[in-house]
């Protein structure tokens, strides 16, 4: 749904998606609730994912009740748009994600973004898939050399795991205050290798801004945040003027702190908080709407805990690059909408009290498109041949595509699943007339009814593939 009420495609062409403006759902958190529930449970095909295309003002978030446990306002969210099999502390049957804007130019820099990384993505062979940074401090308040918070732990163990799986995770960790680290947070001895001299604990502001430039596709923080950016190593609202990405290379920015994905301070629910200036954007909003800047940005509208917001972050990794965790499938989650709620999913195993889950579940928001798939490697081009329509009836082959010949070419290339390879179908005059997917063996078949098939053109977009559109083979031109 969108607000304002000028319509915006992020998807490739024909995989188009309705779009309502509040003044068909209605303008309150309540009305559009209902609105999206009752589609859910009636529609044909229900939706799956939502994206939100407005800032607070205009698309209000949710705010279930209680107040944030350190801020003194009521805890706010998006999640209660997609809780229709629960109450508050229930994992969203919607992928949920907002582009928070506040005017049509805004929403295009987006829109644009996110067209360019699903249309015309880094090549294949670019190294900018392996590449991640993760940063964190280690705080030690005493100096003694043990770590007091869960913050550069966590990140070392995903690290790790990630790593393993054969990925080059950039360490930009930083002590603070300056001390000796010898034990992480669960008393489990620091390695050799992140010892000082060996290494020095000094990552700054110039290193974060230099990755991003850089190109990585995921950049994880653990630390303490604000509304204006993260504290250790320090990266502000004010530095997001020294990124400047190039070739598409837009990062997925994990941002697992306090309060650095705030959204709604143009509500009146921020009163009083440090974070309340209806006037001001602050450091999530700022990185998305940036041009050269993040594609999305999960994050918290709050002050969060320490040790819930590193679960958090564990079921977030956990779900693209699983079994970090014994939790979940064994297979990778690729679209952010899914990524954030399997994070969430797993914070409802773990045994937290309702309050502090429904804290945290209502707080952490996806600042972005919820459909984007997270890629791990480059996208392969997509055919689609031998498409023909007969007795209203449109069949095509979608063959399946091959990575090049010799040394694998990314570090984990996924398997091509030709079943997740969306299909549409679309007349002369733009209108879709069918839509589908592939069969497990590429092949398509699709009902288009009486529709007139000269002119006619085929869409085949999905995970991994780089989209196509082609005309139906066989039929003349389009009436003039």
């Amino acid at each position: 749904m969108r607000q304002p009420t000028t319509s915006r495609r992020t998807r490739s062409p024909g995989a188009s998606a309705p779009w309502w403006s509040t003044a068909t759902t209605g303008a309150t958190a309540a009305g559009i609730r209902s609105y999206l529930q009752n589609a859910y449970n009636n529609w044909w095909i229900r939706p799956r994912y939502l994206l939100l295309m407005g800032d607070a003002e205009l698309i209000p978030t949710h705010y279930p009740g209680a107040n944030n446990s350190w801020d003194g306002v009521k805890n706010g969210g998006d999640q209660y748009y997609g809780q229709f099999g629960g109450g508050s502390t229930s994992v969203p049957l919607l992928g949920i994600g907002r582009f928070p804007v506040d005017t049509d130019a805004q929403a295009q820099v987006v829109v644009d973004k996110v067209k360019a990384f699903e249309n015309a993505p880094p090549s294949f062979f670019n190294a900018f898939y392996d590449n991640y940074s993760f940063a964190a401090q280690f705080q030690d308040d005493d100096t003694n050399g043990v770590e007091n918070r869960t913050f550069a732990r966590t990140a070392e163990v995903i690290r790790a795991h990630v790593a393993g799986l054969g990925w080059n995770v950039q360490r930009i960790y930083r002590d603070s205050p300056t001390t000796s680290p010898t034990t992480w947070y669960d008393g489990v001895a620091v390695p050799w290798y992140l010892r000082k001299p060996t290494f020095p604990w000094n990552g700054s502001t110039a290193d974060v801004t230099t990755a991003f430039n850089d190109g990585r596709a995921l950049f994880f923080h653990r630390d303490h945040g604000w509304w204006n950016g993260w504290g250790t190593p320090g990266f502000g609202t004010g530095n997001l003027a020294g990124v400047a990405v190039a070739g598409h290379e837009f990062p997925v920015v994990l941002s697992v702190n306090c309060a650095s994905g705030i959204f709604d301070n143009e509500s009146t629910e921020t009163s009083g908080a440090g974070y309340s200036n209806a006037a001001s954007v602050y450091w999530a909003e700022s990185f998305l709407r940036k041009a050269d800047g993040a594609l999305a940005v999960i994050g918290d509208q709050r002050s969060s805990g320490s040790t819930i917001n590193s679960d958090l972050a564990k079921g977030l990794v956990d779900a693209i690059f699983p079994n970090l965790l014994a939790y979940g499938p064994a297979t990778t989650v690729r679209r952010l909408g899914d990524v954030l709620n399997a994070g969430k999913g797993y914070l409802t195993s773990l045994g937290y009290g309702a309050a502090d889950l429904e804290q945290e579940m209502t707080i952490y928001n996806l600042l972005g498109d919820p459909t984007v798939s997270f890629r791990t490697s480059g996208p392969l081009p997509v055919l689609v041949i031998g498409s023909a329509v007969a007795s209203g009836v449109l069949r095509a082959k979608i063959p399946a595509p091959e990575y090049p010949p010799g040394p694998s070419p990314c570090l984990s290339c996924p398997p091509l699943d030709l079943s997740q390879i969306a299909v549409v179908v679309q007349d002369a005059k733009g209108n879709v007339v069918a839509r589908g997917f592939a069969a497990a063996d590429g092949s398509v078949s699709l009902p288009v009814g009486d529709a007139d098939p000269r002119g006619m053109v085929v869409t085949a977009s999905g995970p991994q593939v780089l989209p196509a559109t082609v005309p139906v083979e066989g039929t003349p031109p389009a009436p003039i």
